[in-house]
């Protein structure tokens, strides 16, 4: 039919031996759809939480489509139009600045119907009986081989995470080989078709990346993703500057001019929820310098309110922070009295408390995300009971940000923080006047702060103001997660995947 491309049927003498490049179109077959599960898991649960309701979906997609390739059909045009098409969006969309949903959506379907493709090709060239054994098992080594290079391979080779859209790619060039309109006879023009679209939509994802690796001081990845450190020239109202970032989130910001840099900018400015406590402690001391504590490194911002006689200690669990924040800021170098634990800050602090340590922060914060997912066992009923723990006194304070582009996460710290009989207030700063992400011209951005403590007359003067719409939200639908249980779904901001932004 016109309208179907034809299951391919090869017919083989049981003598007949199986050609090398069989062999490699099966590891092929399997190997690429099992690359392309791991790297869109990461993408999908990068910039939300890294928890299993999201990344069992892309899985659970993935055996779907092996259960529905297995089995005698054909594979119709339409559905390789279809993953041509996705494939060619998914390219355009990887770096755009477009709503997570939105680029979500596109990549699990561009995922699906490649996977979906690969497979039926898989089953289309499967050998007769004799040679099964062969077979199934070129599909457990294509699939390790895959799941080896996305894991491990890939991160090693390429610090920028540019592997998804050539795997699109690889998907699409696929795709178009089996198109029924595109099989001219001619073989240099179906080359042209063939290889010449991709190279195209490669080549807008290509150009966005240049883009931003122009900027790239250095570069790592691991286990807890990928870290990009560039530097900005000065403009006309901003000085230059150096940015960590993780993921597509900015997790610290220092000026290159010595005279600058040790401002304390983006969420952690003045103005900010941290910047406000940190500051209202240290004028209320005299001699004895302030104990605080630090969930979360990033840049090492927070130690530039650090002063002779204070001593900050910092919880960071990613061992290639902790070398980013040393070698290429030096925000940790004008805090003499500074501790680094490596490790889980939860699971470290546990440790500590078993070993009868006191409790011994007058100001402890939480600021832990990987980009923009969250770790939400620290943000457990059982996470703030120890927090509490670890506050020194009645006028000792906990900070936890909360700001954060596709959840709202002040309710649940309300509720965390109730729970464990500690006041809590919400605290946002908004110096440049502007939305998500914008800085003004000392480095400062919108950031969203809730302050918890036992002083309610201090915390509401941290606050400078009337209660905000926020607050009222999270004041009356408080969440309280547990080790047991946590629903991001119902804390979702559904309009910021789609691109839409807003402030409150």
């Amino acid at each position: 039919s016109d309208h179907e491309v034809e299951a391919i049927q090869t017919v083989e003498s049981p003598k007949e031996s199986i050609s090398k490049k069989r062999y490699m179109l099966w590891l092929f077959y399997s190997g690429l759809p099992a690359c392309l599960l791991v790297s869109t898991t990461v993408v999908i649960t990068r910039d939300i939480a890294p928890v299993p309701l999201l990344w069992i979906f892309p899985l659970a997609l993935y055996l779907i489509s092996y259960a529905l390739a297995f089995g005698p059909h054909k594979l119709g045009s339409t559905f390789v139009e279809a993953t041509a098409f996705f494939s060619g969006l998914g390219i355009i969309f990887f770096i755009g600045s477009h709503g997570l949903l939105l680029v979500g959506i596109i990549d699990v379907f561009a995922f699906f119907f490649i996977t979906h493709l690969f497979h039926c090709l898989l089953y289309a060239n499967r050998p007769k009986e004799e040679h099964l054994a062969s077979f199934y098992l070129a599909i457990s080594i294509g699939g390790a081989v895959g799941t080896t290079l996305a894991t491990i391979v890939i991160p090693a080779v390429f610090r920028y995470p540019i592997e998804l859209p050539f795997l699109f790619a690889s998907g699409l060039m696929v795709a178009l080989l089996h198109i029924p309109f595109l099989n001219v006879k001619n073989v240099a023009q179906r080359r042209a078709v063939v290889y010449g679209i991709p190279i195209i939509f490669l080549a807008n994802t290509l150009i966005g990346s240049a883009l931003f690796i122009s900027h790239l001081v250095v570069g790592s990845r691991n286990f807890y993703g990928t870290l990009y450190v560039t530097e900005t020239s000065a403009t006309g109202t901003m000085g230059a500057f150096r940015d960590l970032t993780h993921g597509r989130i900015a997790h610290g910001r220092q000026f290159l001019d010595l005279a600058e840099s040790n401002i304390p900018t983006s969420y952690f400015s003045h103005t900010s929820g941290a910047g406000r406590a940190l500051l209202y402690r240290q004028s209320g001391t005299t001699t004895e310098g302030l104990s605080v504590g630090i969930v979360g490194l990033g840049a090492g911002t927070l130690a530039a309110y650090c002063r002779p006689e204070d001593s900050f200690t910092f919880y960071e669990i990613n061992p290639g922070v902790i070398k980013i924040a040393n070698e290429q800021f030096t925000y940790l170098r004008h805090c003499p009295q500074h501790l680094i634990v490596e490790g889980d800050a939860r699971l470290s602090m546990e440790r500590e408390q078993k070993s009868d340590t006191p409790p011994r922060y007058d100001i402890l914060i939480v600021d832990a995300f990987s980009g923009d997912a969250i770790p939400v066992h620290l943000l457990t009923k059982e996470a703030f009971a120890l927090y509490r723990t670890q506050l020194r006194d009645e006028r000792s304070m906990l900070l936890v940000h909360v700001s954060n582009l596709y959840i709202e996460l002040a309710p649940v710290v309300f509720g965390g923080g109730m729970s464990s009989g500690l006041t809590p207030v919400y605290i946002i700063d908004n110096p440049s006047g502007a939305l998500e992400r914008s800085y003004s011209p000392n480095g400062a951005t919108l950031s969203r702060w809730v302050a918890l403590g036992f002083d309610t007359e201090v915390l509401t003067n941290l606050r400078e103001g009337g209660m905000s719409i926020s607050e009222e939200n999270a004041r009356a639908h408080p969440a309280l997660w547990t080790d047991d249980f946590s629903n991001i779904i119902s804390h979702l901001k559904w309009r910021l995947f789609f691109g839409i932004r807003a402030i409150d």
